[in-house]
């Protein structure tokens, strides 16, 4: 029987300290609140994934950056069902 995929966050380290940075700071204003800690990070050549918990409860966000730090999109997680 095939393994099931984790449910562990991935935390790929070879995204850049920049690009983590930035998001870390793009969801911070996005949703003014300074509690913020990156929960899974994904590498990527194009657009590295960052998603980023905010607050106590760590309310998800997904940020797509590039690898030099520039934010190209913060997103909500919680809000996609009501889209």
């Amino acid at each position: 029987m095939p393994q099931m995929a984790s449910t562990q966050p991935l935390m790929d380290e070879s995204v850049p300290p920049a690009a983590r940075s930035a998001c870390l700071a793009a969801v911070s204003n996005t949703t003014n609140n300074g509690d913020v800690q990156i929960t899974e990070m994904i590498f990527s050549e194009a657009n590295s994934q960052v998603t980023v918990g905010v607050g106590p409860t760590r309310a998800p966000w997904r940020c797509l950056v590039s690898n030099s730090g520039v934010v190209a999109n913060v997103m909500s997680l919680t809000n996609e069902g009501s889209l």
